[in-house]
């Protein structure tokens, strides 16, 4: 404990510490004064950074991962995901093939060699010859068992799109944020 407490000491007082000035002062003890001062000014400004950098490193990860709608999961380490790349996913919007209010026909294929128990995915809506996502920010989970080297389709609502577009001038596909094994208990 005394160690770090002469090595912090070390560090306010840097290589210009004079002490206190007694009169008469010189020239050159105001000049040293003067760099002690902005030394530990400078020392500050490092602790200080680094304590905003650790804050805002910090709340961003605890934003990012508390956010995913896998966050419990995480906290699991059993619990791994699969990978996406697995996953073959489409989307079509298709209101004749869907009850009403289900327009999207979303159909993932299992490539990979487990079964897959939990599917978590969003949109993307574009209008054609557009780039904003119009369906950012919603997440959807699907818990259909799919076995390996097999597909399943289902409908589902369209995200929440501006009223006056038509449906016909969007492209949509879908995006797979993570995949779970089927675990039969």
């Amino acid at each position: 404990m005394e160690r770090l407490k002469s090595l912090s000491q070390a560090i306010w007082n840097g290589p210009f510490h004079i002490g206190r000035i007694e009169r008469p002062v010189s020239v050159g003890d105001a000049i040293m004064k003067l760099m002690e001062t902005t030394w530990r000014f400078g020392v500050i400004l490092v602790i200080a950074g680094v304590a905003i950098w650790l804050f805002g490193v910090g709340i961003n990860m605890y934003r990012t991962l508390a956010s995913h709608p896998d966050a419990e999961k995480w906290q699991d380490a059993a619990y791994q995901p699969l990978l996406p790349k697995d996953i073959e996913a489409s989307a079509v919007i298709s209101p004749s093939r869907c009850p009403s209010g289900t327009p999207v026909v979303v159909t993932f294929k299992n490539n990979g060699r487990m079964s897959l128990g939990t599917l978590y995915f969003s949109f993307i809506a574009r209008q054609k010859g557009r780039s904003k996502n119009l369906a950012a920010g919603k997440w959807y989970q699907s818990d259909a068992i799919i076995d390996p080297n097999q597909s399943w389709s289902g409908c589902w609502p369209i995200p929440e799109l501006p009223n006056d577009l038509d449906l016909d001038n969007i492209e949509i596909k879908v995006s797979v944020q993570s995949v779970y094994e089927f675990e039969d208990d």
